[in-house]
């Protein structure tokens, strides 16, 4: 059975207009989309958040672990390096030994480190982040060639 509605409210639902209804409706569904597209970037803030501890925590594990002088002293290298200074980059990582020693997670980590300070450097001499080479057509740029060196290139 229908419980009995407001007899209050039926009188002023019929004698709204029909326009006045839908603009009503209108200003509802933009008021709830708002409404959700605020929640949506609460959420997105959220995880870019959570994104970086993970990322920090990655990093000062690395930092911690065993080879983190060596690996200190690789990022101390990156900050100040300049454009000129890739093969030098390139020439640190192959006479490092010890990253052979780091399990395959670790390697992506310091890769990821090493990434973002190649795009560093780039960034502060006016260039674009990234700039990838086009296989067959040129030489492999300092980013590639060191993941090569690191083993994580899938081949």
């Amino acid at each position: 059975m229908r419980e009995p509605a407001n007899f209050f409210d039926e009188i002023a639902d019929a004698q709204i207009a029909a326009p006045v209804k839908r603009k009503l409706t209108k200003t509802e569904e933009r008021r709830f989309k708002a409404r959700e597209a605020e929640k949506e970037l609460q959420d997105e803030q959220k995880l870019g958040k959570l994104y970086r501890r993970w990322r920090r925590e990655k990093r000062d594990a690395l930092l911690n672990g065993p080879h983190g002088s060596a690996i200190a002293d690789l990022l101390s290298f990156m900050a100040g390096m300049t454009l000129d200074a890739a093969p030098a980059l390139i020439e640190r990582v192959r006479s490092a030994g010890w990253i052979r020693d780091l399990s395959a997670d670790q390697r992506f980590d310091l890769l990821f480190l090493i990434g973002n300070g190649i795009a560093s450097c780039r960034v502060r001499h006016g260039l674009t982040p990234f700039e990838d080479e086009i296989p067959w057509t040129q030489a492999p740029k300092a980013f590639a060639q060191i993941k090569s060196l690191m083993g994580l290139d899938g081949q």
